[in-house]
């Protein structure tokens, strides 16, 4: 039988080069023939360079010593670092030029790394004196990674993650909201207005599994152009109430 090869999934900060079976070398749209039912084709991508970032981590008696050092250190996206500390109660990340926020509740931190940033243990004083409130939804702080996947579509992949102590987590995910023939404000994008609504759609994006410190990774391939908003969200229960938290809401462009 013959099958003919799709087009490759977009990944952030890979480039597609080629497909590969039996020896030979293939593209989207190529067919090939299937001699037997456990068949594998690969697909083959390069890493770009720009997927690159400083991070350092550190204990509360420490300064980059669970990883980068005084300076940080280079990390590409998506590595995997873990830190214990005994006396922290919480840990705080610091994007790079921003404000520092809540990262994770627990002595115990594994994280992948989607962005440049700071991040590092505080004591339960430490975390009372600074007035954190979970649950809290965190999005990446660079923004969205947009790779473009060909015919005019794009994959976007919307990196977030859920900080909580314990609470128990309904659904978490992205909204993204585009006007069409009137406008959308910020106080639009709530789940209560997802789907098609008079002048605006919004998309609700469900995530299927946190990993790390609760974060999550959603990918949407669309031919969206323009404008658009979009924010994380996070459902979650306690006793018979059910409560929604939401990030802030981001303007983007995509031509």
């Amino acid at each position: 039988s013959s099958y003919t090869l799709p087009a490759a999934p977009a990944i952030a900060y890979y480039s597609f080069t080629k497909y590969t079976y039996g020896g030979n070398d293939y593209m989207p749209g190529d067919t090939i023939t299937i001699t037997n039912k456990n068949t594998v084709v690969n697909a083959m991508y390069t890493k770009s360079a720009d997927n690159q970032y400083t991070v350092k981590v550190s204990t509360t008696s420490g300064n980059g010593d669970v990883f980068g050092g005084e300076g940080g250190g280079t990390a590409a996206y998506n590595t995997k670092i873990t830190a214990s500390d005994d006396s922290a109660y919480a840990w705080v990340e610091r994007p790079a030029g921003g404000s520092a926020r809540i990262f994770y509740i627990g002595k115990e931190l594994t994280f992948f790394v989607t962005d440049s940033a700071e991040v590092y243990a505080i004591t339960k004083a430490e975390f009372d004196a600074a007035g954190y409130v979970v649950p809290k939804v965190n999005l990446r702080s660079s923004g969205v990674l947009i790779t473009d996947v060909g015919s005019g579509r794009h994959k976007f992949t919307f990196n977030g993650q859920v900080v909580h102590n314990n609470a128990h987590i309904v659904e978490c995910g992205i909204l993204v909201g585009k006007a069409t023939s009137g406008t959308i404000t910020n106080d639009d994008m709530v789940l209560a207005n997802t789907g098609t609504q008079d002048g605006y759609k919004i998309l609700r994006a469900k995530s299927t599994q946190q990993v790390g410190a609760n974060q999550f990774t959603i990918g949407v391939t669309t031919n969206l152009t323009g404008s658009f908003k979009y924010r994380g969200y996070a459902v979650y229960q306690v006793g018979s109430d059910i409560i929604t938290v939401y990030s802030d809401v981001v303007d983007a462009t995509i031509s």
